[in-house]
């Protein structure tokens, strides 16, 4: 048993002034809109009155411009907004339509009117939103993108790739996706949050003992087939922003892509949806390779199904919303060729010997020499996901907001050795997460968000040796001296030259982090200035079998 744990502090402090537009710097996760008041002179207009009205929640938030004619409404959640402004003499204007997309950073000029007759000027908003405040290279990917496009796995790694400069790096093994690298940087390079609060937690599935890599929270949390339902489901995702270079200094921590995702919350109204996608080898004719070897056809199951459940629990004050997703897969490995030991080898090796040799799969064809011969078979590999999720809003006020979300992902994956065919490893994690988080708006100019994070994470992996092409399961109470020991509590490894190889390889690891975020924002003239803390915990424990026993014959002629 090995464990680390350490502490990661940020301090953020941002500045910027509003000169020709109203800009100022956006939370990670929330959004903000800003700009300037003017009359059709094109003169400042200050103390003007400004409410901004969510439309799905009924919730408002209201400000007054400054001496300087600029509001700012910083800490804004996703969705689509309806901004009014009024002031002594004019008009009342009223923009419709606004919609706000994850960290973005929305500039809106509003132009009064000079009028005595409490006329109201209704005008579309809902257009085109350029970012003219900076260069950052980012890409929104919305609920409705996501519904409206063919989605195999029902994982977002693939939008992940929708951003310049991001690719897709293979897959190594069980348990790992690859993981995204942007702009030629390292997997570990890239920075998760949900809902504004850090999910790189991930530890490996297997590995050699260390710290590096997915222990060191540098990685995000994956489930056991290396999929993104442990961050969030993609019935419970809103949408995320991914954002790949020139972004402002406040996401910190690595240099790589910063990939924020945004959670569905609960309306006014209740909303709810079931779905299940079916795919069975019924409906497949069998695959080449497993004509071509004379093997049957291997069982083909998918079954992704589940729902979602949101509404008000107080119409305008507070919400819930409720996901869920299970997957039961069952993929198909056909016409698989491996070398095992032949016939005559298990006769002529010494009876110490000759139990782990009939731990592989019996052959079924041609002799290769050297004591191997052919085996060629189709299975098909198991695997799981359930993951739910639950999230509660609360407006205490129009000025004061609370939310708490809880998610848990179990998944398992077992998966034979491509060296040994009989031996299957089964990986099994298990992800959950606590958040919560306030918004506090203390007066028209200074506005505070905070958010708090728990996040368990755990993962183990086992071996096990089976009866599978009739092989003779391995049982430890042959070797002498071993017996007291479980199978699980062993490394154990034997190795014939180059191939086959039979390897028993345990490994349970663990990660629990705490992340605390802190961000202030103050309007102050033509200037908005952002400071605030990040802090982050993480404790890191791996185990592995206190007792090793490798052997190793150099040819199969040692035997």
């Amino acid at each position: 048993m090995r464990n680390t744990g350490n502490h990661l502090i940020t301090l953020k402090l941002g500045l910027m002034s509003l000169f020709v537009a109203a800009a100022s710097i956006a939370a990670a996760q929330h959004a903000e809109i800003s700009g300037f008041i003017i009359d059709p002179a094109g003169a400042v207009v200050p103390s003007a009155k400004v409410e901004l009205h969510n439309t799905a929640t009924n919730g408002r938030r209201t400000t007054t411009s400054n001496d300087e004619g600029v509001y700012s409404l910083p800490a804004l959640p996703s969705g689509v907004y309806r901004l009014a402004v009024e002031a002594q003499g004019f008009d009342r204007k009223v923009i419709e339509g606004i919609t706000v997309e994850v960290g973005a950073r929305i500039t809106r000029h509003v132009e009064l009117t000079v009028s005595g007759d409490n006329v109201v000027v209704t005008v579309n908003g809902n257009g085109s939103m350029v970012n003219t405040v900076d260069a950052a290279v980012s890409t929104v990917v919305d609920r409705k993108f996501v519904a409206d496009i063919p989605l195999n796995g029902r994982s977002f790694q693939s939008l992940l790739t929708l951003t310049a400069g991001v690719t897709v790096v293979p897959s190594q093994g069980p348990g790992t996706s690859g993981g995204i690298s942007v702009n030629g940087q390292r997997t570990e390079a890239n920075y998760f949050t949900v809902d504004g609060v850090s999910m790189n937690a991930g530890v490996p599935a297997t590995g050699v003992p260390g710290f590096g890599g997915g222990y060191s929270g540098s990685t995000p949390g994956e489930t056991a087939l290396g999929t993104t339902h442990s961050l969030v489901s993609l019935d419970a995702l809103l949408e995320f922003r991914a954002a790949s270079s020139t972004y402002s200094a406040e996401y910190g921590r690595t240099p790589g892509g910063q990939f924020a995702f945004t959670t569905r919350s609960g309306t006014n109204a209740f909303h709810g949806s079931l779905f299940h996608y079916f795919r069975n080898d019924a409906l497949d004719a069998n695959d080449w390779f497993s004509n071509y070897t004379n093997t049957p056809k291997p069982a083909t199951r998918q079954n992704d199904f589940g729902g979602t459940l949101g509404g008000p629990v107080v119409r305008d004050r507070t919400f819930f919303f409720f996901s869920y997703e299970g997957l039961e897969l069952r993929t198909p490995q056909a016409g698989v060729v491996s070398h095992v030991p032949s016939l005559a080898l298990r006769e002529a090796a010494p009876e110490g010997v000759r139990s782990v040799l009939n731990a592989f799969p019996l052959p079924n064809g041609a002799d290769a020499g050297n004591g191997l011969a052919t085996f060629t078979a189709s299975y098909s590999n198991p695997s799981s996901i359930a993951a739910l999720s639950i999230r509660a809003d609360h407006n205490i006020s129009d000025l004061f907001k609370v939310f708490g979300r809880f998610s848990q992902s179990p998944s398992e994956s077992a998966a034979r050795l491509a060296e040994n065919l009989a031996g299957r490893r089964t990986v099994e994690m298990d992800y959950r997460t606590v958040t919560l988080g306030a918004t506090n708006v203390f007066s028209p100019f200074v506005t505070n968000d905070l958010r708090f994070s728990t996040v368990w994470n755990q993962s183990r992996a086992t071996d096990e040796s089976t009866d599978f092409g009739g092989a003779v399961p391995l049982s430890i109470t042959q070797f002498p001296g071993l017996g007291d020991y479980p199978f699980n509590r062993l490394n154990f490894a034997i190795n014939f030259g180059l191939r086959p190889t039979f390897s028993v390889l345990p490994q349970d690891a663990r990660q629990r982090q705490f992340n605390l975020v802190d961000t202030l924002s103050w309007s102050t003239g033509r200037h908005h200035v952002k400071f605030g803390l990040d802090y982050r915990r993480i404790r890191s424990s791996a185990y592995f079998p206190p007792y090793y026993h490798p052997i190793t014959f150099a040819s199969l002629d040692e035997l």
